[in-house]
């Protein structure tokens, strides 16, 4: 244990006058406020902040000396080392600077697991060495950095790239460890406090063992492999993950996100979640992630309650190499899907498809394409794109056009399905390049809208059913 002790330097003790304690204010700058007060420890690390302290201060009031003992105090277990505290929030300077009281550090930086300050809620800073203009500080927002950039370390290329915007995360998780149970806003369901701080070391490790981060920076005192960090925004994205898999595996929803869906979305984009998605849409194009995790998730059956690991794990414990998603689940992550939307519109365009929604991702067959071999294979680069089962698939030769939709108004069709469908379905013209079978290709759809009864009413009398 480290210990501390205060003392007066000179022979001039009578007349010292103590500075005050300042709120969360930490021991070693408190003694950089006061003049004549000396700090000494016993630590080989360098650590003159926490401790059980000893005091040699003539004159010293009982208050003064309680909230000395106090502040010497850990605000938590899980502490950065000595040389590693360079975390601060600028807010909290900036308010210092409004109030006229001197920039002092807080205790609470210090605490391994905290990515944002405890009152503002911005996203910690380091030290820097020129000095801000406060004013413009005090205006700025409080949440507009906030980022999550995952690398995949197997195949070392980023899975998850995205800004949070108003989507609150990691706070909650942040919030729950220091206030506990009782005080905070948010608590996993059926977990005590020392469970929690239990999985979420444990989350932490795996998490760091499984995805590509910054190791430069040098480690903090957690018992086990902890954050490596130089950057908070690493142990940010760590905090945002590990707040979705506790709320997903608790079935605790977090109270302030602004996409609730994307809690779920994160766990299954990292691999944490046993149960893999279904295609919801037999032609709906889907997008995979290698999800890939190489550490078996049991070690949780010791840390979670029973009937919680038995209901997120069940018997088995898989583990997923690729997860499917949505086009709209990718734009809800955050997720660059522009290379395979635009292939998927050049193909429509050419007549391989006959028409694609980018918005839900629903590809409707030609069954009468240009090429008679079918539509083409998903190019190599295009490997995650998971489209229906029916591409690539050979289809029958074109038919001639019945006699009897020869006077068929084009036109009103395409009307139709204009009126019916989304606006930005990219559809296949067959007009452009003069085709004869341009009703069939409608039909098409049409049968989506008035089912196989209005279809056979057109094909039997060329008229569109009322």
């Amino acid at each position: 244990m480290v210990s501390l002790h205060l003392q007066l330097k000179g022979h001039e003790a009578n007349r010292q006058r103590y500075q005050p304690l300042l709120p969360d204010e930490t021991i070693s700058s408190w003694v950089e406020r006061t003049p004549g007060v000396e700090l000494r420890s016993n630590s080989t690390g360098g650590e003159r902040t926490f401790g059980e302290i000893t005091f040699d201060l003539p004159d010293a009031d009982e208050l003064l000396l309680r909230s000395l003992v106090s502040a010497a105090a850990p605000p938590d277990p899980w502490l950065l080392k000595p040389h590693q505290r360079t975390l601060l929030c600028l807010h909290c300077q900036a308010k210092d600077w409004m109030d006229g009281m001197p920039i002092y550090p807080r205790r609470a930086w210090s605490v391994a697991w905290r990515t944002s300050c405890p009152h503002h809620g911005r996203l910690f800073d380091t030290f820097r060495n020129d000095t801000p203009a406060w004013p413009s500080v005090l205006l700025e927002p409080l949440w507009s950095r906030e980022h999550v950039l995952l690398i995949n370390k197997s195949a070392f290329h980023p899975i998850l790239d995205f800004s949070l915007y108003g989507d609150r995360r990691a706070i909650y998780l942040e919030s729950a460890l220091a206030e506990g149970q009782a005080s905070a806003v948010w608590f996993p369901r059926g977990i005590t406090e020392k469970q929690l701080r239990y999985v979420y070391q444990a989350i932490v490790v795996d998490l760091l063992s499984q995805f590509h981060f910054d190791t430069n920076g040098p480690e903090d005192e957690h018992p086990s492999s902890g954050f490596n960090r130089s950057l908070n925004l690493t142990r940010f994205s760590i905090n945002v993950l590990a707040e979705a898999i506790i709320s997903e595996w608790t079935r605790t929803p977090l109270p302030g996100s602004a996409l609730s869906r994307r809690t779920s979305l994160l766990v299954r984009a990292i691999g944490w979640c046993v149960t893999s998605s279904v295609r919801p849409h037999p032609d709906k194009v889907l997008i995979g992630i290698s999800t890939r995790r190489d550490m078996d998730l049991s070690r949780y059956f010791q840390l979670l309650p029973k009937t919680t690991f038995t209901e997120v794990f069940g018997d088995s414990n898989a583990k997923p190499s690729n997860e499917r998603f949505t086009f709209s689940e990718c734009r809800c992550l955050g997720i660059d899907t522009t290379n395979e939307i635009e292939w998927l519109i050049e193909r429509t365009r050419e007549g391989d498809f006959l028409a694609f929604d980018p918005q839900s991702g629903i590809l409707t067959r030609n069954p009468w394409p240009p090429n008679p071999q079918g539509p083409p294979s998903v190019p190599a680069e295009l490997r995650h794109l998971f489209v229906p089962a029916w591409v690539g698939a050979p289809t029958v030769q074109r038919n001639r056009m019945p006699p009897t939709l020869v006077g068929t108004d084009y036109l009103q069709l395409n009307r139709c399905i204009r009126r019916r469908k989304l606006r930005h379905t990219v559809r296949f013209d067959p007009l452009s390049i003069n085709d004869t079978a341009s009703i069939l290709l409608a039909v098409q759809r049409l049968r989506k809208i008035f089912g196989d009864f209005g279809v056979s009413v057109l094909l039997s009398t060329g008229r569109l059913p009322k």
